[in-house]
């Protein structure tokens, strides 16, 4: 073994040691555009915030996960890679915690993401949780689902999963918990190269990670992250491409001469510049570009939807003190998407178009400045202010006459929030942390049209012009988080948030097969109030003997190993004027979005990880939860009723066995309880049960071998039934497999 060598490099990186035990290093097989000797002169001091231990989404800067009143759920980057879910949102359905996204499409776990389009077919809201990318909302501008194609799953560093929190930081969106990506940082690793007789020098190498995968149904998909160090910066590239011919989305009996596959195409890719700013080198600028075109059938001929998507942000990170930090951010989004609509025979035998939405321009403009001012104590306060801008329309050509569309629609508008927060965390005592904290947000609702158009003669059929609409919201929160000295964890979380209705939700009609789904103009928005109480418990291994003293020798006792954890949590929620959709008076074919009165929420989840040997890991979780309609004045009947689309429960339990030290077999097993698709309950969606096996052959400390067996049992998962009683199933029985790397 070679002796340990410190290179004091003051000169060159302030106030840093690198310490190098294997000094005298080449590194084998890379280009030398992967390798820079001038690294950029970055003070550490602002490196990337993601360290273990800590989260940046509660408090919307770096908080310890032991000091969070909220039980937040952290995925890591080999999480998310190494897992037998094929989708990424399957991936979060296998954490405890995933189900605060309730979307139907995730249940099963499917090849094609039918999120997009059971909506259109009659899911009744938007996404009640935040999705953030980097900070950055993805969810739709318009509409408010989640497009989880413009994720990246081979170039994200870590996930953050906070149930029934997040409010006070992020304002209008999170009534469920925020869940937020991270994607891999654009930073390189400093290394010693000493190749005598050359001097010794410092250099920065960059990384790659990247996979290929093929299975059945024709899926193909391919990802790449690059970071190549530049003089004077770092340039990252991340890519996907992705493709499957689907399979029929109907249930078998159900079938016809007219179902098909439900095929998807989607590709994206990204480019992030980071670079330090400023004679004191102690801040840096990131910017970011990316695109994204997806193209998808949706389970008939006519029936097919397409998005393109462009996307630019920059941002400043500055520390211009050991206890000052900010950050300020810039994006806009511009989006347009294509959606068809047909109506099919009872017979399924024939389909008739129905609706062509041939444009949905939709933008989004977004800025933000929080900082973090730590005092003594510790204690720590977050504080900032962010505004969002979205505007969009949909264009649609509807009503068959004479073998052609007969009506033109445009209908649409704008919508504004911005808002003000701050977030104190104070050190009560060792072993009990608060955290508090109140938000304002201003909203406003305008330009909000509906017109209709003869496109034979021209002529206007409707031309409706919706009254302005604004109001404030505040956003409370408190929470305590408590360490005992037995060995125990107690956390408690209380927040008061609010959510808009979409444009979709306020001017856009649907006409469907089956009833037209009426915007309503008039919503009013959501506001929840939300508690959670949990208790966890992690239970270690006894440390190993320590060896008899020898002369010269300082014997360090290693950290406990972690043996089991056990975490129980419950929680309560009330949302007033919650959105639905519910027929309007005794017209059966016609539905309208409206609020109703007063909707309870309250489960328990249990989970917990057993690690019995450095071979074996076990983990599962139970979650159950009910959703009712407490107080419908518009509509008594819905009271009483469950919520649509909240399932009653969901089980996981996962096996990691390592086989050998290059072999792993991972089997998971998930149960869905049964939820319904409709307000009124008619529309039961049954329980589910899949089994998943993952296979891993580590060819080397850089290469991975997988193959994924989906649905074993070949179980059929129920995702939705449309109004004319269509039963939507998840996939058969598929295989996938394919090759990691990480360089």
């Amino acid at each position: 073994m070679a002796e340990e060598v410190r290179h004091d490099l003051s000169g060159a990186l302030p106030s840093v040691t690198v310490k190098e035990t294997h000094y005298r290093f080449t590194p084998p097989g890379l280009p030398m555009w992967f390798i820079t000797f001038a690294p950029p002169p970055l003070d550490l001091r602002i490196a990337n915030p993601l360290l273990p231990g800590s989260n940046l989404t509660f408090f919307r800067a770096p908080q310890k996960n032991g000091d969070s009143p909220a039980s937040i759920a952290v995925l890591g980057e080999e999480d998310l890679r190494r897992t037998s879910a094929p989708t990424l949102a399957g991936t979060l359905v296998l954490a405890p915690d995933g189900g605060l996204l309730s979307h139907s499409g995730d249940r099963s776990v499917g090849l094609v993401n039918l999120d997009q389009s059971l909506r259109n077919g009659g899911i009744d809201v938007a996404n009640r949780s935040l999705v953030l990318l980097d900070g950055v909302p993805v969810n739709d501008p318009l509409g408010g689902w989640t497009m989880w194609s413009k994720i990246p799953r081979e170039g994200l560093a870590r996930t953050e999963l906070v149930p029934l929190g997040g409010a006070t930081a992020w304002g209008e969106g999170p009534t469920k918990g925020v869940v937020q990506f991270f994607t891999l940082p654009a930073k390189t690793e400093l290394f010693i190269v000493d190749v005598p007789p050359q001097p010794i020098v410092a250099a920065q190498r960059g990384n790659i990670r990247a996979s290929v995968a093929v299975g059945d149904f024709g899926t193909r998909s391919a990802e790449l992250s690059v970071t190549v160090p530049i003089r004077g910066g770092v340039l990252q590239l991340l890519a996907s491409a992705f493709s499957t011919d689907g399979y029929p989305i109907v249930a078998p009996e159900q079938r016809g001469p007219i179902d098909v596959a439900a095929w998807d195409r989607h590709r994206w890719l990204a480019l992030r510049w980071r670079s330090p700013v400023g004679a004191s080198k102690k801040a840096e600028f990131t910017a970011t570009l990316r695109g994204l075109e997806e193209f998808k059938g949706n389970g008939t001929p006519y029936q097919q939807a397409k998005v393109r998507e462009r996307f630019a942000s920059i941002g400043v990170f500055a520390c211009p003190s050991d206890d000052l930090s900010w950050t300020s951010s810039l994006y806009c989004q511009a989006q347009s998407s294509a959606n068809t609509f047909g109506s099919i025979s009872s017979d399924r035998t024939m389909e008739i178009p129905l609706s062509d939405q041939f444009a949905v321009p939709a933008t989004a403009f977004g800025a933000s400045w929080n900082a973090l001012w730590r005092h003594a104590g510790p204690s720590a306060t977050s504080f900032g202010a962010d505004a969002r801008i979205v505007n969009g329309e949909t264009r649609e050509r509807f009503q068959r006459h004479n073998g052609g569309f007969d009506t033109l629609l445009f209908a649409g508008g704008s919508q504004e929030v911005g808002g003000i927060f701050a977030l104190r965390e104070s050190r009560l005592t060792s072993s009990l942390t608060a955290t508090f904290g109140a938000r304002l947000d201003y909203w406003k609702n305008s330009r909000g049209h509906r017109s209709e158009y003869a496109i034979s003669s021209g002529a206007a059929i409707l031309s409706d012009s919706y009254s302005e609409r604004s109001g404030k919201s505040p956003s409370t929160s408190a929470g305590l988080a408590w360490k005992t000295n037995w060995g125990w964890g107690f956390r408690a979380n209380g927040q008061h948030s609010f959510r808009l209705p979409t444009l979709n939700e306020r001017y856009q009609p649907l006409h469907i097969d089956g009833p037209t789904i009426e915007p309503n103009p008039s919503l009013r928005p959501e506001t929840t109030t939300g508690v959670q109480i949990s208790a966890e418990k992690v239970f270690y291994s006894p440390p190993p003997p320590a060896p008899a003293a020898r002369f010269g020798v300082l014997y360090i006792e290693p950290p406990p190993a972690k043996l089991a954890s056990f975490k129980l949590s419950a929680s309560w929620s009330e949302t007033d004027d919650a959105i639905v959709q519910a027929h309007i008076g005794t017209t059966a074919d016609a539905l309208r979005r409206q609020n109703v009165d007063r909707a309870e929420t309250a489960g328990i989840t249990l989970s917990g990880n057993w690690t019995p040997s450095a071979r074996l890991d076990v983990e599962g979780y139970f979650k159950t939860s009910r959703s009712i309609i407490r107080g419908a004045s518009l509509t008594p009947d819905l009271e009483g009723k469950a919520m649509p689309q909240a399932p009653s429960h969901t089980t996981g339990l996962a096996v990691k066995w390592r086989v050998t030290p290059t072999t792993s077999i991972a089997p998971r097993l998930r149960w869905f309880g049964h939820m319904f698709s409709d307000a009124e309950n008619l529309r039961r969606i049954n329980d589910a049960v899949s089994c998943d096996i993952e296979l891993v052959y580590s060819l080397s400390k850089h290469l991975d071998l997988y193959l994924t067996l989906n649905n074993v049992a070949n179980e059929r998962a129920e995702i939705a039934r449309t109004f004319r009683g269509t039963l939507i199933v998840g996939p058969p029985r598929f295989v996938i497999g394919g090759i990691r790397g990480k360089w």
